[in-house]
């Protein structure tokens, strides 16, 4: 029950850092009055982590200064790149929430945007090159609420040192999810510390990396 209750709090402190953000950019109408800011909300729905931070910034709407309109990317990073399209040009929206299924593909889509005057935020994964930094990647960008994937890297790394201890050999496997996103990416660069860790620990066996969403370059 803890556990739940932390990623609870963790996900509202997210929504509520993701909302100011929004709020602060957008402003207020020109009469003078606040008008619900309309958001355009990109991720892959069916995701239960996905469904947690969705319910802080459902939470934080219901005071009804923004309002969610949800698209489902699927997993899908071609399918997420059309849909920002579409949602730019629609003319429906005044900001732009993304998790980002390929952070490099996605800079075009979200550089027309933000020249479209939306504000965009990214949350969860970047947008951009640079994996090492929480920092807005792309010129323009209001914001990005993330943990950069070069921290979990080194959590991931430093998680399997300490549970392979105690044993004695130690069967490393990696399973991707999907292999375009941002920490996908960066494990697979990992994959020659993971082979360095085996050098240092003979006890540490590594297995190839596998993934469970298969991707197809265009």
């Amino acid at each position: 029950m803890g556990r739940v209750t932390y990623r609870s709090r963790r996900f509202g402190v997210a929504a509520l850092a993701i909302a100011g953000l929004l709020l602060g950019a957008c402003g207020s109408s020109s009469s003078g009055q606040q008008s619900a800011i309309r958001v355009a909300f990109f991720a892959p729905i069916a995701n239960t982590y996905v469904a947690a931070t969705l319910k802080g910034m459902n939470e934080v709407s219901a005071s009804g200064g923004i309002k969610i309109t949800q698209f489902d990317t699927g997993f899908d990073a071609t399918k997420e790149f059309s849909q920002i399209q579409d949602a730019t040009t629609s003319g429906k929206f005044d900001a732009f929430l993304i998790i980002p299924l390929d952070a490099v593909a996605l800079v075009p889509a979200v550089q027309a945007a933000i020249k479209a005057g939306i504000k965009v935020v990214n949350t969860d994964l970047i947008i951009g090159t640079d994996n090492t930094t929480s920092k807005p990647q792309i010129q323009g960008e209001t914001g990005s609420v993330i943990n950069p994937p070069a921290n979990r890297a080194k959590n991931v790394i430093q998680a399997i040192v300490n549970a392979c201890q105690d044993l004695n050999p130690c069967n490393l496997g990696f399973m991707a999810g999907v292999p375009t996103i941002d920490f996908e990416v960066l494990a697979q660069l990992t994959h020659g510390r993971f082979k360095y860790l085996t050098g240092t620990s003979p006890h540490l066996q590594f297995r190839l990396p596998r993934t469970s969403f298969r991707h197809t370059p265009t």
